[in-house]
C-alpha cells in the first residue's frame, strides 16, 4: 500500500485528499475533508492527474452533476470563464439532460483566481463546438451549422444580443466535422475551422454574401472579419482542424483523427496552403493522391505527430500544449524563437482513463483551465469536470523542457519541396489576385511553349508553385459545389499531365482527380505507357486517379477494390511493359482477395523476370495465409526458379513457418543445388548471433561501419529483413508493419552512419510519432510498448512489446500511463544478428538510396 497527501481546490473550497492505492486489489480509494461547499458541487471520488513539471499543480474547480460533457472554454477581458456544455453530442434515448447546448459563465468578481459563482450566459444551438471571448463584449460561438456572437449589454451575466454572422448550408449533420475552432485573431479579425463534412456539398457564407463552396476536399480554415463579412478560404487540406491558436504572428492547429494515417497532427497554418487531406479520395488517408506529411508534391508537412484525438493547442510562454482526448493527456512541445523548430513531445499532464481534456483558456494572470469530457463515450453521459492549473509556487525546481530540434527530425525526413511554404508567403507578399483564366494563360505561355527550359531546377520549381497556385484560385473561387471546371483549365492540364517535370504532372493529375472531369481521363491513362514514367513515383497517382475518375468516388477504407482492379488488369495484361508490372506488383494490396493466384503464378513463372518475382514474393510473404504458403511452397518445388528466387521464397516461408521451411529445403536440397538458398537455410536454422564484446562499442559508429562497409549484399540484406523482428515493426517498401517508420523512405534521407546508429542504439533519438509507453495496470503489472492504436472509444489499448508479441489492457484496468524516452525496439536487437547478416541488412539500406532516382 502506498499513500499520498494531494492539495485540491474545489470551487469556493479547500480540502485535501488522501490517496490510497492497493495495487494487488485493484482498490482505489479517495476521503474527502469538506470545509465549505463548492458551487452546489457534489463531492465524488476523483483521482487526479499526475503533473509531470514541478512548477505547476493542478485543482478541480468544478464537476458533475454542477458541470456536464463540457467542450469549449474561454475568459473574457474581466478574468471570468465561459464553457460550453454540450447536450447534443449524440444524446441517448430518454437522455434527461436539455435538448440545447448551454454556455455557463464562472464569476470571479475580486479577481482572486476563485470563482463566487456561476450563471447561465446562453442556452440554445446544437453541436457547439468552439467559443471566443472578444475584448468588447462579443462572445462568439461556433456549432456545427453556424457562427453566431453573443452580447451581455446590462450586466448581469446573461446574453442580450445573437447574431448570426456564418452560415454553414449543407445536409450533413455529424456533430464535430462542420464548423469549429474560432480564434480571433491579432489582426481583428476571426479565422475558424470546418471539418471534413464526410465530403458532401457545402457553403460557408458570410454576412455580406461572400461564399466558399465545395464538396470533398476535406477540411478547411477560413478568415473574415469579426462581423462575418469579406469571407475567404485561407487553408485546406485538414481532416478537422481543432483548437486554432495564434503564438506571436504564426498560426497553429491541431487536426484531429487521422483514421488510418496516425499520428494526430500539429500544423502551423500557412496561407493557402494545403495539408495533403482531401475526403473524396477516402477517409482512410493512405490513397497515394492523399500526402499526410508532405509527401505529395505541392502539400506542406506536419510540425509535429500528436496524440490520439488531439482537440486544442495553446502556446504558454515558449510552449505549445495540446490536449490528447484519446491518450488522456496534455503534452507539450518546446519551440526555436523562431517557430521554425519544434522539440519532442513531452508529458505534461497525464490522467487515467476517466481523464479527457479537450479545451485550454488562459487568464490573465496565466492560470490554465482546462475542460475534461471524463468518459470515453461518445454519447452525452452526464459526467464532466473543469481543471486549474496553476504556477506553484512552493516546488524548488520545474523538469527541465526539451530543447527544439530540427523539423524534419521530429517528423519525418525533409521533403525536396520543403521551401514551399515559404514560396507561398512570398507570392502573397507580391502578387495580385488574378482570375483563374488569366493563371492558366499565363502558365501555358511560360511553361507550355517551346521556348521553356524544363531541366532548369528554379524554373522547374516556379512552374510547380504556378500550378498550385492556379488550383488554389479554381478551389477558392468556386460558388458552388457542382460548379465546372473553365475549359482552359482542363486543356492546360490535358498538356501538364504530359509535362517533362515530375511535379507539374503530379500535381495535375492530382488536381485532374479532384476536378472529376473524365475528359481527362485518357490523358491520364496514357502515361502507363509513357516512355518518361517515373514507376516508383508516379504508377500510384496515376492508377489511383485512373481508378477515381473511373468509378467515380474511392473506397473510404484502406482496400480501395476499383484501384486493386486496375492494378490486377495491369498485371494480367500480357501488352503491358514489365516495368509497370514490377510496380504494379509493389503496390497491389496483400489484403486484396479477388485475384487467381493461379494466373499470376503462371504469369510470374512466364516472365522470369527476377525483380518482377521479388515483388511477388514480397506480396505473398505480406499475406501471411496458408493460400499463400502453399503458392510459396509450388514456386519452390517447381523446375525453373532462379538461386535468388529461391533464397527470397525461402526467407518468406521462413517469416511465416520457420519450420515447415527448413523441412521443404531438406526435402528440395540435393534437386536445388544453390549458394543463396544454403545459405538461407543455414541462417535460419543455426539463428547465428555474435557476442558485442568481440567487437567495438556501441557508441563507436564509426568502427563498425569499417567493421562490415561493402561486404554485404542487397538480396541477402532483404531476406534478413523478412525473416528478422525487424518486419514485425517496419514497413520495406510499403511491405511490412507500421508500428515503427516506414524504412525505405528513412533510407532515402538517412546517412549509413545514422541508419547503423539507429540500430546500435535505438533509444538515441525517438520520434514522437512513436513514442514508447509505460503503463501501470491497476494489478501491479507494468506494461512497455508502443501504442498500435488509438485510444479513441474503445474499451481497450494494444502495445506492441519488445519481443514483437501484443497486449491488450483495458483502460479501466489503466492505473497510469506515461511515454518514456526508451525506444521499443530492443537495445539488444543487434544480438539476433550475425556480422554478416547485419552487412547485409546496411547493403540494402544503402541500395535504396542509390536507387531513390531509378524508374
Amino acid at each position: 500500500m502506498r499513500s499520498k497527501l494531494l492539495p485540491v481546490r474545489y470551487g469556493r473550497c479547500e480540502k485535501e485528499i488522501i490517496l490510497f492505492s492497493f495495487t494487488k486489489m485493484g482498490l482505489l480509494c479517495l476521503c474527502f475533508f469538506l470545509f465549505a461547499k463548492p458551487v452546489e458541487a457534489e463531492v465524488k471520488t476523483i483521482l487526479l492527474p499526475r503533473v509531470y513539471d514541478d512548477g505547476w499543480k493542478i485543482e478541480l474547480v468544478d464537476s458533475e452533476p454542477n458541470i456536464v460533457t463540457p467542450t469549449a472554454c474561454d475568459v473574457d477581458k474581466e478574468d471570468h470563464l465561459f464553457v460550453v456544455e454540450c447536450h447534443t453530442h449524440f444524446p441517448p434515448e430518454n437522455y434527461a439532460g436539455p435538448k440545447t447546448d448551454r454556455i455557463w459563465v464562472y464569476i470571479d468578481n475580486d479577481l482572486d483566481g476563485k470563482f463566487e459563482r456561476r450563471e447561465l450566459f446562453y442556452e440554445g444551438g446544437i453541436a457547439t463546438m468552439s467559443i471566443a471571448c472578444d475584448t468588447d463584449g462579443w462572445v462568439y460561438v461556433s456549432s456545427r451549422s453556424q457562427i453566431i456572437r453573443l452580447k451581455d449589454e446590462d450586466g448581469d451575466f446573461k446574453s442580450d444580443l445573437n447574431q448570426r454572422i456564418i452560415q454553414h448550408d449543407t445536409k450533413a449533420v455529424y456533430p464535430h466535422n462542420g464548423l469549429s475552432s474560432l480564434l480571433l485573431t491579432g489582426s481583428n479579425q476571426l479565422m475558424f475551422g470546418q471539418g471534413e463534412n464526410f465530403g458532401d456539398p457545402y457553403k460557408v457564407i458570410g454576412t455580406d454574401g461572400s461564399t466558399q463552396a465545395g464538396a470533398g476536399e476535406g477540411g478547411n480554415i477560413y478568415i473574415c472579419n469579426r462581423d462575418g463579412s469579406s469571407l475567404r478560404r485561407y487553408a485546406t487540406g485538414f481532416w478537422n482542424p481543432f483548437g486554432l491558436a495564434q503564438f506571436e504572428s504564426d498560426y497553429f492547429v491541431v487536426d484531429n483523427d487521422p483514421d488510418a494515417t496516425p499520428p494526430n497532427r500539429l500544423l502551423k497554418v500557412t496561407e493557402t496552403g494545403d495539408f495533403g487531406f482531401q475526403f473524396r479520395f477516402g477517409r482512410a488517408g493512405t490513397n497515394p493522391l492523399l500526402s499526410w506529411n508532405g509527401e505529395y508534391p505541392g502539400t506542406l508537412g506536419m510540425t509535429a505527430g500528436v496524440g490520439e484525438a488531439a482537440c486544442a493547442v495553446q502556446p504558454i510562454d515558449d510552449m505549445l500544449y495540446v490536449t490528447s482526448w484519446g491518450d488522456n493527456r496534455i503534452e507539450r512541445f518546446a519551440t526555436a524563437s523562431d517557430k521554425s523548430a519544434i522539440g519532442p513531445s513531452e508529458t505534461f499532464i497525464q490522467g487515467s482513463s476517466m481523464f479527457r481534456p479537450v479545451d485550454f483558456a488562459v487568464n490573465s494572470k496565466g492560470v490554465v483551465f482546462v475542460t475534461d469530457w471524463v468518459d470515453r463515450s461518445y454519447n452525452v453521459h452526464g459526467k464532466g469536470r473543469i481543471w486549474k492549473l496553476t504556477r506553484d509556487s512552493t516546488a524548488k525546481k520545474s523538469q527541465p523542457t526539451p530543447q527544439p530540434i530540427a523539423r524534419s527530425d521530429n517528423a519525418k525526413a525533409e521533403k525536396p519541396w520543403q521551401h514551399f511554404e515559404q514560396d507561398l508567403k512570398a507570392r502573397l507578399a507580391t502578387e495580385q489576385p488574378k482570375s483563374i483564366e488569366e493563371r492558366v494563360k499565363q502558365f501555358e505561355a511560360k511553361y507550355l511553349s517551346s521556348t521553356w527550359n524544363a531541366t532548369d531546377e528554379s524554373s522547374k520549381w516556379s512552374a510547380m508553385v504556378d500550378l498550385y497556385n492556379i488550383r488554389w484560385t479554381w478551389v477558392s473561387k468556386k460558388q458552388s459545389a457542382d460548379e465546372m471546371a473553365p475549359p482552359t483549365l482542363l486543356s492546360m492540364l490535358d498538356r501538364c499531365i504530359q509535362s517533362p517535370v515530375l511535379e507539374v504532372r503530379l500535381i495535375a493529375i492530382r488536381l485532374a482527380a479532384e476536378i472529376g472531369d473524365k475528359q481527362l481521363l485518357s490523358a491520364i491513362q496514357s502515361r502507363l505507357n509513357a516512355k518518361d514514367l517515373v514507376h516508383a513515383r508516379e504508377l500510384g497517382p496515376v492508377v489511383s486517379a485512373i481508378s477515381y475518375l473511373t468509378a467515380g468516388k474511392a473506397a473510404g477504407a484502406t482496400l480501395d477494390p476499383a484501384r486493386e482492379q486496375v492494378l490486377k488488369e495491369l498485371l494480367l495484361n500480357p501488352q503491358t511493359e514489365i516495368e509497370v508490372q514490377i510496380y504494379a506488383m509493389s503496390l497491389l494490396s496483400p489484403a486484396y482477395k479477388e485475384i487467381d493466384f493461379s494466373s499470376l503464378m503462371k504469369m510470374i513463372l512466364a516472365k522470369s523476370n527476377r525483380a518482377l518475382t521479388h515483388q511477388w514474393i514480397s506480396w505473398l510473404a505480406a499475406r501471411g495465409d496458408e493460400t499463400t504458403r502453399r503458392a510459396l511452397i509450388d514456386f519452390m518445388e517447381s523446375a525453373n526458379s532462379s538461386d535468388e528466387n529461391l533464397a527470397d521464397a525461402f526467407a518468406a516461408l521462413a517469416s511465416l513457418d520457420r519450420q515447415r521451411a527448413i523441412e521443404l529445403y531438406d526435402n528440395i536440397a540435393t534437386s536445388k543445388k544453390s549458394p543463396q538458398l544454403d545459405q538461407e537455410a543455414s541462417r535460419a536454422k543455426e539463428q547465428m548471433k555474435f557476442d558485442s564484446k568481440n567487437y567495438s562499442d556501441r557508441t563507436k559508429v564509426d568502427q563498425w561501419l569499417a567493421l562490415i562497409d561493402n561486404k554485404g549484399n542487397h538480396d541477402a540484406g532483404w531476406r534478413v529483413w523478412t525473416r528478422s523482428q525487424c518486419v514485425k515493426c517496419h514497413a520495406w517498401e510499403g511491405r511490412g508493419a507500421t508500428v515503427g517508420p516506414e524504412l525505405s523512405s528513412i533510407a532515402k534521407g538517412s546517412s549509413r552512419e545514422q541508419l547503423l546508429t539507429s540500430i546500435l542504439q535505438p533509444s538515441k533519438e525517438v520520434a514522437p510519432l512513436y513514442v514508447t509507453w509505460k503503463v501501470l495496470t491497476t494489478d501491479g503489472r507494468v506494461i512497455v510498448g508502443s501504442k498500435i492504436n488509438g485510444g479513441g472509444v474503445g474499451d481497450s489499448n494494444r502495445y506492441l512489446l519488445a519481443d514483437g508479441t501484443t497486449v491488450d489492457i483495458r483502460q479501466e484496468d489503466t492505473e497510469d500511463q506515461q511515454t518514456v524516452e526508451q525506444s521499443i525496439m530492443p537495445d539488444d536487437i543487434i544480438h539476433t544478428l550475425s556480422i554478416e547478416e547485419l552487412a547485409d541488412l546496411m547493403e540494402m539500406f544503402k541500395s535504396q538510396s542509390a536507387n531513390q532516382t531509378a524508374k
